[in-house]
């Protein structure tokens, strides 16, 4: 809801209700303003980040909102980051989050993408920020920003040279990255790999391999999360 910063409200809102399978029965509700789902997308793009291979090194977050800063912390916490470079549309939010971690603001989003070993997108942008030119041989990148119709944060023309994986192939099609540089020719749809293979099969990219990890956020990750915490609270 991103009309909500100006009523003094956070964007990142809704609620999680647990049910029984079994019975119907209405278990609990969290009225935790959307946090288990940010939390559940934080945590996917680090898994993500880790299994094409980022390593540590240097961390590139495009935004400055809610999501870039979780993911931030959960990358560096669960993988390592030496340096952090923040871009944002607004320069004082990005300095503000950047003071946080300790991190470096980027006037310029070409050097940000440049200079990083992984980039995560985390805007609601529906023009792309990315540009092919500025993706070098061996980057990385987690594509993670709002996924209505219409979320573009990059170039297709990268998807178009890059291994790219998904965490829905037929969600990525619709709403993701994936899905324009398919319509745009290219990329073939049967080369694109889902991010549940790669875990169940890890393999080890060319250090000179372009991969993309194109997340939409899956409805099944809101009832893990939930499930888990109600798991917690219930014992």
């Amino acid at each position: 809801f991103y009309g909500n910063p100006a009523k003094g409200l956070s964007s990142s809102q809704g609620f999680s209700a647990v049910m029984s399978a079994t019975t119907g029965e209405a278990l609990a509700l969290f009225a935790d303003g959307g946090w288990l789902t940010d939390v559940r997308t934080a945590m996917a793009g680090a898994i993500a980040g880790r299994a094409i291979g980022y390593t540590g090194g240097t961390l590139g977050i495009v935004g400055a909102g809610i999501q870039a800063r979780m993911q931030a912390e959960m990358i560096r916490r669960h993988i390592g980051a030496e340096r952090v470079l923040i871009w944002g549309r607004d320069p004082v939010k990005a300095k503000a989050l950047a003071a946080d971690f300790g991190g470096e603001a980027c006037g310029d989003l070409a050097d940000l993408v440049r200079a990083s070993d992984l980039v995560v997108t985390t805007t609601p942008s529906t023009e792309w920020l990315i540009d092919d030119d500025w993706v070098r041989p061996g980057a990385r990148i987690v594509a993670v920003g709002s996924d209505g119709g219409g979320k573009r944060e990059l170039d297709p023309r990268i998807l178009g040279r890059a291994t790219v994986i998904v965490d829905s192939v037929d969600k990525c099609l619709e709403n993701g990255e994936a899905g324009w540089a398919v319509r745009a020719g290219l990329l073939a749809a049967d080369t694109i790999m889902p991010l549940g293979e790669l875990l169940a099969a890890p393999r080890t990219f060319a250090a000179d391999a372009i991969v993309v990890a194109d997340l939409t956020g899956l409805p099944v990750q809101d009832a893990a999360i939930a499930s888990a915490v109600w798991r917690v609270l219930a014992s």
